[in-house]
Order: structure tokens, then sequence, then C-alpha cells
């Protein structure tokens, strides 16, 4: 057997492909009020479908200025 062959075995791929799927969870979350840092810790934690859920559980983020006239803004 070779040593210089890379092999994943079945955990390691578990694993790779749980913090992939956390991190497009993370993703989807940016743009909702949950952000992606804690939507990243809940698919973590929980699961990246469970994440998924949360994160569309939640509004999405609205825009802060609203406009007024040609110049004028209000928050």
């Amino acid at each position: 057997m070779e040593e210089n062959v890379i092999s994943l075995n079945y955990a390691e791929l578990f694993i790779t492909l749980w913090i992939i799927l956390s991190l497009f969870v993370g993703i989807v979350g940016y743009k909702n009020k949950i952000g992606f840092s804690l939507a990243l810790v809940w698919s973590i934690v929980f699961s990246p479908i469970i994440g998924l859920f949360i994160v569309l559980r939640y509004d999405k983020v609205k825009k802060v200025f609203k406009k007024k006239g040609d110049n004028e803004y209000n928050l």
C-alpha cells in the first residue's frame, strides 16, 4: 500500500460534507436577519438541514433607507 496516496475514510468525508453544507447555510443566512455567523453556528451544532429550516424562518433584511424625495432619505 502506498503511503503517498490520500485516502479519506467515511468519518472525514462526513465531517467535510457537514462543514461545506453548513457554510452554504451560512451564505443563505447572510441576507436574513439571522446573519452568516449565527446561521453557521446553528447548522454546525444541529445539522445543515435543521439550520436551513431555522434560517428560512427568519425574515429577510429590508433596506434601511427608504427614498423620500430626490435627495432626501428617511430612516
